[in-house]
C-alpha cells in the first residue's frame, strides 16, 4: 500500500483564483446566513479559500465535466469553498444563538 501526501503551495495565479472563489463564496454565504460583520466576512473569505485549496489539492473530487482555469479545477474548488464557508457560518450562527 502506497500512501503519499503531496503538499504543494499554490503559485500566485492559483492563489488569486482561490481568493476570488473564497470572496464570492463569503459574500453569498454571508447573505444567506445574515453575517454582517466585516471581520466575519474576511475570515469567511480566508477559510473558504483554504477550503477550495484543500479540496483541489487533497480531497480530489471526481467531477464531470472538469472545468479547469489556471490549473485550478473550478467545480471542486467551489464545492470545497462552500463546504468550509457554510460550516463557518453555521458555527457563527450557533455561537450567536448560544450567547443570547
Amino acid at each position: 500500500m502506497n500512501v503519499s501526501i503531496n503538499f504543494v503551495i499554490p503559485d500566485p495565479a492559483q492563489l488569486a483564483i482561490f481568493l476570488i472563489i473564497g470572496l464570492v463564496t463569503a459574500v453569498l454565504v454571508g447573505l444567506i446566513g445574515g453575517i454582517r460583520s466585516l471581520l466575519s466576512v474576511l475570515l469567511l473569505t480566508v477559510l473558504a479559500a483554504i477550503g477550495a485549496w484543500l479540496t483541489v489539492s487533497f480531497i480530489r473530487l471526481q467531477t464531470q465535466p472538469e472545468v479547469i482555469f489556471g490549473r485550478v479545477r473550478l467545480i471542486e474548488a467551489i464545492a470545497g469553498a462552500l463546504i468550509f464557508g457554510l460550516a463557518w457560518a453555521l458555527f457563527l450562527t450557533r455561537r450567536k444563538l448560544l450567547i443570547k
